[in-house]
């Protein structure tokens, strides 16, 4: 009898172990192994009924919980039509995901920043379901702009929550009362409170400002020194200089991103674009482009910054997320050989107007 209770207590052992070990052995010996053993791979189970938890669901019917959304909205803009300072009027657009699979509706917020949800004030402002359009509700003529709000967010969202992560647009109040203005002789910047139309500060700068573009915080001013070749950062609650960033030869015109991440600034003798990254005031590429680069403007949804060539006739077209000349398109002046010298993009980003520095009048 001994051996039977050997054989018994070995089985019982056995068992104990295998379920220490994370399987269960069937007490039919003869049968084969169960397949509901416990496999957890990042928080999953895996058992009989087929069910497969890995931050989404698969049962054994074939359903699958995705989560939150991994898809954002390609890009949102803003402008401001309301002339009061404080105040905002008009309505905020966007482009929608390339990939809306996972994408039920688009959030609207206000930003304290370009990635952060206004503090204490941080509830949707308007919904815009897939399908339902590219434009959320318009802000009515008079709209207080929030204190702390510098931006429009936009984050997709599902059933199961909100990315976490979404796409911004400064505010740039249309009210804000001063203008810059770049002295090339005397090596200065004018500010002038266009409320009374009279200069309140001169701030000395580089040798032969020519451009001057602004944030769109309205925190900074990057000025263009053609003769230092280097670019001026002037902190417009100070106006003060506070960075001064070497570029390429012969600095003639700048242009930030709708975002303010970037400066993209024009150098005429070099022939390139300087990229400027306007959190560490340092250039992170330098694209080169046609003969004479003399003006840059970038679409409002930040993807491209167009280039005019004077020399070369040309307007180069840069991809701004990969810094590099994507598209050269000849005869930026009227008639060929016209020397372009400027270049404006219209606010839906659909056009770019390029001017002649030089015209045939007998082509007229």
């Amino acid at each position: 009898m001994r051996p039977i209770s050997l054989i018994i207590a070995g089985l019982a052992l056995l068992a104990l172990l295998g379920g220490l070990g994370g399987c269960v052995v069937d007490e039919d010996i003869g049968d084969a192994p169960d397949t509901a053993g416990v496999t957890d791979g990042g928080g999953g189970t895996t058992g009989d009924g087929g069910t497969t938890d890995g931050g989404g669901t698969t049962d054994g019917g074939g359903t699958t919980d995705g989560g939150v959304p991994v898809n954002a909205a390609v890009s949102v803009a803003f402008t401001d039509l309301d002339p009061d300072g404080g105040q905002i009027q008009g309505a905020p657009t966007f482009t929608p995901a390339t990939d809306e699979s996972d994408v039920t509706e688009y959030r609207l917020y206000w930003g304290q920043d370009a990635t952060t949800k206004l503090a204490g004030n941080d509830t949707v402002i308007d919904t815009v379901l897939v399908g339902g359009g590219t434009s959320f509700a318009a802000f009515a003529a008079n709209t207080a702009l929030p204190a702390g709000a510098t931006h429009l967010l936009v984050f997709t969202a599902n059933a199961d929550g909100e990315m976490a992560t979404g796409v911004s647009v400064a505010i740039v109040d249309l009210g804000v009362p001063f203008a810059y203005v770049a002295n090339e002789i005397s090596n200065t910047v004018s500010v002038i409170d266009t409320s009374t139309n009279t200069v309140t500060a001169t701030v000395p700068v580089g040798d032969g400002p020519r451009g001057v573009a602004i944030t769109p915080d309205g925190n900074f001013a990057y000025v263009t020194n053609d003769g230092s070749n280097t670019v001026s950062v002037i902190d417009t609650s100070t106006n003060t200089v506070t960075a001064t960033v070497p570029v390429g030869n012969g600095p003639i015109s700048v242009a930030i991103t709708p975002i303010g991440d970037f400066a993209y600034v024009a150098n005429w003798h070099s022939n390139s674009v300087s990229v400027i990254d306007t959190s560490t005031n340092t250039v992170t590429a330098t694209v080169l482009v046609g003969d004479a680069a003399n003006d840059v403007a970038i679409t409002p949804d930040g993807n491209f910054a167009y280039v005019v060539n004077s020399n070369s006739n040309t307007v180069s077209v840069i991809d701004t997320s990969i810094n590099t000349v994507t598209d050269t398109i000849p005869g930026g002046g009227t008639p060929p050989g016209g020397s372009p010298e400027a270049v404006a993009i219209t606010p839906d980003g659909n056009f770019a107007y390029v001017t002649s520095g030089e015209i045939d009048k007998g082509n007229l």
